[in-house]
């Protein structure tokens, strides 16, 4: 029922149409009570993540300050200056690996070369 300009005016619905907008409107609630449940699971889960967020934190920060504490009370090592220069040749990076493989295969071949040399020398000889 509306009203309009103090008229009012009647819908007549026949009885299947009344029944369809009946289980239509019943549907309609029950999907918002699936969608309310839904949310609130949602909101407890989301809560739940929140909090063990917040205890990973806390334990990695305390993780990190005994690491440290770990280190701050550990005796300093005084490393000889050869062990550190063998280090830092070890980590140096290698520039030019190119070339490197390029006198590996060189050396291979040249070995090679002579392995055939001295073969063909043996041969002349017997």
């Amino acid at each position: 029922m509306k009203k309009r300009d103090n008229e009012l005016i009647h819908i007549r619905l026949g009885y299947d149409e009344s029944v369809q907008a009946k289980k239509d409107i019943l549907s309609l609630e029950v999907n918002l009570i699936n969608t309310l449940k839904a949310l609130k699971k949602y909101k407890n889960l989301r809560t739940e993540e929140l909090s063990k967020k917040l205890k990973l934190s806390k334990k990695t920060k305390d993780v990190k300050n005994n690491i440290r504490n770990i280190q701050l009370n550990l005796p300093k090592m005084d490393i000889p200056e050869i062990i550190k220069r063998k280090e830092e040749i070890i980590n140096e990076p290698i520039k030019n690996i190119k070339g490197v493989k390029n006198n590996i295969y060189d050396r291979n071949l040249e070995m090679e070369l002579q392995e055939i040399k001295e073969k063909l020398a043996s041969l002349h000889r017997g």
